[in-house]
């Protein structure tokens, strides 16, 4: 009974340590655990994230390229420049021998026009009443000419005028009544070198 007894004694000793033995495996294989759990999300999530932030980058700066450029690789087009060097003149010179004379083209009046503004009136009585004759009132217009002159009933010059206007021209009447009394108006246009005539011929009733 002796005997026995400090063994078993030494067998309770004994059972505590074998299960230090085995709490101590068994944390050791929690941690081990723990840290290879750790281990491998560190590992997934470095593998993971620099990809991803870099294929998530070229995206979006290749969409960025796109936006900005819709024509793709055109590459722009350029105008010439402009040149502002003058145009050398080809028009040749043409030289006179000597001796030789210029003579200037003669320049030809042109009469626009040459008419009655108002037409002359007789002096006449009827039924004892007397009216009064009225001249005869002609205006004109001529380009190409410094002055003109008018002539009445031939030549002589009446009066000198401008290119331009309009005037009361004496009108005789010493027909017979009931006849037609005329009398001629020339009107000469003064160019350069050129000279140029129309001629009215007006009426009026002798009363």
């Amino acid at each position: 009974m002796s005997g026995c007894g400090p063994a078993g004694a030494r067998n309770d000793k004994t059972q505590p340590v074998a299960a230090d033995a085995g709490q101590a495996d068994a944390s050791q294989d929690a941690a081990g655990q723990a840290d290879a759990g750790q281990t491998d999300a560190g590992q997934d999530a470095a593998e993971a994230g620099p990809a991803d932030v870099g294929q998530d980058a070229a995206e979006a700066g290749s969409q960025e390229s796109a936006g900005d450029d819709p024509a793709g690789d055109t590459a722009p087009t350029s105008s010439p420049a402009l040149s502002l060097q003058p145009t050398p003149s080809t028009t040749k010179k043409r030289t006179l021998p000597p001796g030789a004379v210029v003579t200037a083209q003669p320049i030809v009046p042109r009469i626009e026009y040459f008419r009655v503004k108002r037409k002359p009136e007789c002096r006449s009585v009827k039924d004892g009443a007397v009216t009064e004759g009225a001249p005869a009132i002609l205006e004109w217009k001529v380009t190409g000419a410094d002055k003109i002159q008018l002539s009445v009933d031939g030549p002589g010059l009446y009066a000198e005028y401008g290119p331009a206007g309009s005037d009361s021209l004496p009108f005789p009447c010493e027909a017979a009544p009931g006849t037609y009394q005329s009398h001629t108006y020339t009107l000469t246009a003064f160019g350069l070198g050129r000279n140029k005539d129309r001629t009215l011929v007006v009426k009026a009733l002798a009363g």
